[in-house]
C-alpha cells in the first residue's frame, strides 16, 4: 500500500500529489530526449495534514537558522556581516529543516519526499506505466 498503509481515497480526493512520469525517445552520445506527463495520486486527509505540518516544521526551522546567521554575523563580525550570516544560515537552514522535517514524518510514520519514489512504485496505475517502458526518475545522458 501507498504511504499510510490505508485504502486509497478515489480521485474526488481533495489532497492531490502529482508525481512526474519520464519516457526516453531517443538517445545520442551525451544527450537524452524525452517526454514526461504528470500523474494525480490521491492523498489520504491525514497524511496531508501531517505533510502541511512537516513543511510548517520546515519552514520554521530555516526562519530560525537564517536569524541567527544573521545575529551572529551581525554580533561578531564586522558591520556588513549580518548579511553574510544570514546567507550562511540558509543552507544550513535548509539542510537541517529537510532533516527534521524527514525525521518528523517518520515519527508520524508518514512517508518523507525522500522515500516517495519508492512507494510510488506500488500504486497501481504507476505500476502499469513502469511495465510499459516509462520511469519516475528524468533521463540523464
Amino acid at each position: 500500500m501507498l504511504v499510510c498503509k490505508k485504502l486509497l481515497l478515489g480521485n474526488n480526493s481533495k489532497y492531490i500529489y502529482k508525481a512526474r512520469l519520464y519516457k526516453v525517445t531517443e538517445r545520442q552520445f551525451r544527450k537524452v530526449k524525452f517526454k514526461y506527463f504528470d500523474i494525480d495520486i490521491p492523498r489520504c486527509p491525514n497524511c496531508a495534514e501531517f505533510h502541511n505540518k512537516g513543511e510548517h516544521v520546515f519552514l520554521f526551522v530555516l526562519f530560525i537558522c537564517i536569524i541567527l546567521g544573521i545575529i551572529i554575523g551581525g554580533l561578531f563580525f564586522e558591520k556588513s556581516s549580518w548579511i553574510i550570516g544570514g546567507i550562511i544560515g540558509l543552507p544550513i537552514g535548509i539542510i537541517a529543516g529537510r532533516l527534521i522535517m524527514e525525521s518528523k514524518l517518520k515519527q508520524w510514520n508518514i512517508v518523507g519526499e525522500g522515500l516517495w519514489n519508492s512507494n510510488l512504485k506500488d500504486y497501481d496505475p504507476i505500476k502499469y506505466y513502469l511495465k510499459i517502458g516509462w520511469q519516475l526518475d528524468e533521463p540523464r545522458p
